[in-house]
């Protein structure tokens, strides 16, 4: 069982074929999907709160994480060398 399965943002469909990849900002390989049934491209991350954002993931989970463990957003963020607003 899949626990987030990418499904296309216009029909809702499944069946879904890799189509190339990307490399953000950050050096993370993305995946841009194709889908036959109605002939979308579309990005892994379209229609969900990492779509557009430049930071990296793994910086983004230490953030959760010192959060998750107690720490204030300030804390947070002084901790991991970030901005309150930083995208």
């Amino acid at each position: 069982m899949e626990l987030f399965a990418i499904c296309c943002p216009e029909c809702g469909a499944s069946d879904l074929d890799p189509h190339t990849t990307y490399i953000v900002l950050a050096g993370e390989q993305r995946r841009i999907y194709h889908c036959p049934t109605c002939g979308a491209y579309f990005s892994e991350t379209k229609n969900t709160p990492l779509a557009g954002l430049r930071t990296r993931l793994s910086r983004i989970t230490t953030v959760l994480d010192a959060l998750n463990d107690g720490m204030g957003v300030n804390a947070a963020c002084r901790t991991c060398h970030g901005g309150q607003n930083s995208r």
